[in-house]
């Protein structure tokens, strides 16, 4: 039995609770169907070649795809919600029919599977060290739960996930990191080309001032309060914009394909650098 919020019925319609008499209904998948040349309303007997050849009889009532066969769910079927599979031997499915099917014993049982799936939207690089323990220990866990002492197989993919995530991360910092560095001389470089073009220029009027008795401590005092009047507004503002810009610069590049959320507010990091 599938889930049928998983499915997609494109032809027909799903089958319906067996009452225990009469053929089982099922509705095949669409490549299955193309390949058989089956369509709703069609009967034929299927074997349980795993329980002693034993023949059911099945009426097709639908045909179906995966709603979505990148959804995690589609991992537990061996065919990955393609409908067919081809190696030595073609295998084609699978069927879907009513859970009750399977209560009345109409059916043979198989095995029985459930993904589990978490939500990370709160998940920080700081807690990873700790998801990372408890997740290498939970298929262990799982397999000495009581309700499993039948027996079980539990994998779980998200310690190598988590792995590959925090190399991941120590690239992107380190790619940062001299990017900022970069950024950081190629800045202090241009300061001093632009300190030095405007000294150049003021020598001139410097030398004007001294001529005129002003003092060398009046002159650096001019300088400073020249200095301040663009230093003070753009240290103001730039703290104010940096959180509309780069939000804006997130919203319009490849980081919105991620989810990435920037935080607007200006806090005393932002200020300070």
């Amino acid at each position: 039995a599938l889930h049928r919020d998983r499915v997609r019925i494109t032809e027909g319609r799903a089958p319906a609770a067996f009452d225990g008499t009469g053929p089982v209904q099922v509705a095949l998948p669409v490549v299955a169907a193309e390949a058989l040349k089956l369509k709703p309303g069609a009967r034929l007997t299927v074997t349980d070649r795993l329980h002693g050849d034993k023949e059911q009889r099945v009426l097709v009532t639908g045909v179906y795809e995966a709603a979505d066969r990148s959804d995690p769910y589609w991992q537990l079927d061996p065919l990955g919600g393609r409908g067919v599979r081809k190696l030595a031997f073609t295998t084609y499915g699978p069927l879907l029919t009513d859970p009750s099917a399977l209560a009345s014993g109409a059916l043979g049982g198989g095995q029985t599977s459930w993904l589990a799936a978490a939500d990370f939207a709160t998940l920080t690089t700081g807690s990873m060290e700790g998801l990372r323990d408890a997740s290498a220990g939970a298929p262990k866990a799982l397999a000495a739960a009581p309700v499993f002492k039948a027996g079980v197989t539990a994998r779980m993919p998200l310690p190598t996930v988590l792995d590959q995530l925090d190399r991941a991360l120590l690239v992107s910092r380190s790619t940062l990191m001299i990017v900022a560095v970069q950024l950081v001389l190629l800045a202090a470089y241009a300061l001093l080309l632009v300190a030095r073009l405007l000294n150049s220029e003021r020598d001139g009027e410097r030398e004007l001032l001294r001529a005129r008795g002003g003092s060398r401590g009046r002159i650096t005092s001019f300088a400073a309060i020249e200095a301040l009047l663009l230093a003070v507004p753009a240290a103001v503002v730039a703290p104010l914009l940096a959180g509309p810009l780069t939000g804006l610069l997130a919203e319009r590049s490849a980081l919105s394909r991620i989810g990435l959320d920037v935080g607007a507010a200006s806090t005393g990091t932002v200020w300070l650098v």
